[in-house]
């Protein structure tokens, strides 16, 4: 048996309590302030102006994202035989854990990545549909094939993206839910943001993880620092193949599922995708911790 780390993608914005318990360690602090001068913030406290909505726009929740999954993992201590596992923005979480970027370097990035997601969408707009699969080829019908697959989460959970009226044509007819995404991610609307990040990808100095880790982009381990950009930036244009990672873990052996961050969407979605005898856990309260660190060493 073995076990298998897992990072959140944006989802929504994480808690005043989220943050203040990352934060009450001396590495969660420096994270949650390198995130915020990432975002462009004066300071800390600037994140809960407006009612709370100034997290919310996708240049400053992403690097806040990765700082509370960075945070919450570094509680776990290196963890060199797990696999690691980001869903959407969480692989670049994934892989600053497993050694391939620093903490400081992945934070910077997820705020690029944010700023050009926006200004994608900004140009060409829409949004995500969530449905079931069964569903999926009447959706691609009504939509007159201009709705994408962005996101095979669970046997009972796909996600369209597109342009607002493909969505709205969707919606009309089939059953589902808008998600609160910005924009129409991981689908082809978004070229020139992956274009870009590539671009600034390339003039990182990645390395081979230390740690294993998969991608969603295709499932495959990640493996060199090649394979790594190539996942980062796809990862914008292509369907988070979220389901079928999962599954191959499973059938790789691993039965300990540990979520780290701001997670609890994640959590579910393991849930949903796995058989009762998988253990799902996450990084939450001091126990929570402590139960962790020995599911992991126990599978170590």
């Amino acid at each position: 048996m073995s076990a298998a780390l897992l990072f959140p993608g944006q989802g929504p914005p994480p808690t005043r309590a989220q943050i203040q318990r990352a934060q009450a360690t001396s590495t969660g602090m420096e994270l949650v302030a390198h995130a915020v001068r990432a975002a462009g913030l004066d300071r800390e406290d600037a994140l809960f102006r407006h009612g709370g909505r100034a997290i919310e726009p996708t240049h400053v929740l992403q690097p806040l994202v990765v700082a509370l999954s960075l945070a919450s993992a570094a509680r776990l201590g290196g963890q060199p035989t797990a696999r690691h596992i980001g869903h959407s923005l969480g692989e670049l979480s994934a892989l600053a854990f497993a050694g391939a970027i620093s903490f400081e370097r992945a934070i910077d990035l997820a705020a690029e990545r944010g700023r050009l997601m926006s200004a994608a969408a900004a140009k060409d707009p829409g949004g995500l549909f969530a449905l079931h699969p069964n569903d999926w080829s009447r959706a691609r019908e009504l939509s007159a094939g201009r709705a994408t697959l962005a996101l095979d989460n669970a046997p009972d959970e796909i996600v369209a993206g597109g342009p607002e009226d493909a969505l709205a044509a969707i919606a009309r007819a089939v059953e589902g839910r808008r998600l609160a995404a910005r924009g129409p991610w991981h689908t082809p609307q978004m070229t020139e943001a992956r274009d870009a990040f590539r671009g600034r990808l390339a003039n990182e100095a990645l390395t081979a993880p230390v740690s294993p880790v998969s991608s969603c982009v295709d499932t495959e381990p990640v493996d060199t620092p090649e394979r790594a950009v190539s996942c980062l930036a796809e990862g914008l244009v292509r369907p988070v193949r979220f389901r079928e990672t999962i599954a191959r873990a499973y059938a790789s052996g691993i039965r300990v599922f540990v979520v780290v961050g701001p997670g609890a969407p994640l959590r579910a979605l393991l849930r949903r995708n796995l058989p009762s005898d998988a253990r799902v856990l996450t990084v939450e309260s001091d126990r929570e911790v402590d139960e962790a660190q020995i599911a992991l060493r126990d599978t170590a």
